[in-house]
């Protein structure tokens, strides 16, 4: 399987004329996913064909891939173009029992890093690499009032897809809601942990960061 992982395959398929947004998902037998928004003014099969083009080189064989792909009404565009938060990378490093997780975030052209620490168990784990989103998120954030705080991470299985849920309780001066995201998971659990945090936050994100 070839070097591309899904967020530089993601980046790809974005460039792809008509195509507004994209998530991509791979295993590790080197199948995949890959889930398009785009305008209604291009036929899906011109995008599809596009898509699969552009992945041609970066996927060891496209026919193991699938391309779906959904328009959506130019008056919608405005909303998927609102500015969220994203990930650029995941990672973790053990010292003795103590294990960091580390997220580095992108935000509006600004990069904001976050760590959590926690003693090595599979589900302490998981929460410290979605509290190392929060703290990452807190970077932008213009009021101290407004926090996020992890509330609860499962794993589940849809059908034959496993799905990380992540919900959030966010607070701020007045208000307050809880905040649910998910992601499949792919080849790397920790990423998956990290998008359905963000998944969450960034539901209220945009509102939070004009307080």
């Amino acid at each position: 399987m070839r070097g591309c992982s899904p967020g530089a395959l993601r980046n790809l398929v974005r460039r792809v004329r008509g195509v507004v947004e994209a998530r991509v998902v791979r295993d590790e037998h080197g199948a995949g996913e890959v889930c398009v928004i785009s305008v209604p003014t291009r036929s899906q099969s011109l995008v599809i064909r596009d898509v699969e083009t552009a992945l041609m080189n970066c996927v060891d064989d496209i026919s193991c891939w699938t391309v779906n792909v959904v328009q959506i009404d130019e008056n919608l565009l405005s909303y998927i173009r609102t500015p969220r938060a994203r990930l650029l990378g995941v990672g973790s490093s053990v010292d003795g029992l103590i294990e960091e997780s580390h997220v580095k975030l992108e935000y509006c052209g600004k990069v904001s890093e976050g760590r959590a620490h926690t003693v090595a168990t599979r589900e302490s784990l998981w929460r410290s690499m979605a509290e190392a989103v929060v703290k990452a998120l807190s970077g932008y954030l213009p009021a101290p009032g407004i926090t996020f705080r992890v509330e609860d991470i499962k794993r589940v299985r849809l059908g034959r897809t496993e799905v990380v849920i992540v919900c959030l309780l966010c607070s701020c001066p007045g208000e307050g809601w809880i905040l649910s995201g998910s992601c499949p998971v792919g080849c790397d659990l920790r990423e998956a942990v990290a998008k359905a945090t963000l998944d969450a936050a960034n539901r209220q994100f945009i509102r939070l960061t004009q307080w």
